[in-house]
């Protein structure tokens, strides 16, 4: 699963690195998951990718040779969760 996260207009996605065998020391304690969570900037263009690849592959099989789509037909709706 990947997740996405949004900080003052930036897009980066969020990793979780973990092995069996790890763990934290924090201040005088230990932590006994050693997860450790990376962002990684990602540019905008590769979320809307997968739907003009798609967009184009529909316009070729109803015969349509133009490739210009309006925005609001071509991503999905805000509440859908394809992105």
């Amino acid at each position: 699963k990947v997740q996405y996260l949004r900080s003052k207009g930036v897009i980066f996605e969020l990793q979780k690195v973990s092995t069996e065998t790890g763990s934290w020391f924090i201040d005088n304690s230990v932590e006994p998951d050693g997860s450790l969570y990376v962002a990684t900037k990602v540019d905008p263009l590769f979320l809307i990718l997968p739907h003009l690849i798609e967009a184009r592959r529909a316009k070729k099989a109803k015969g349509q040779t133009g490739m210009f789509v309006p925005i609001d037909q071509l991503l999905p709706s805000a509440g859908d969760d394809d992105i």
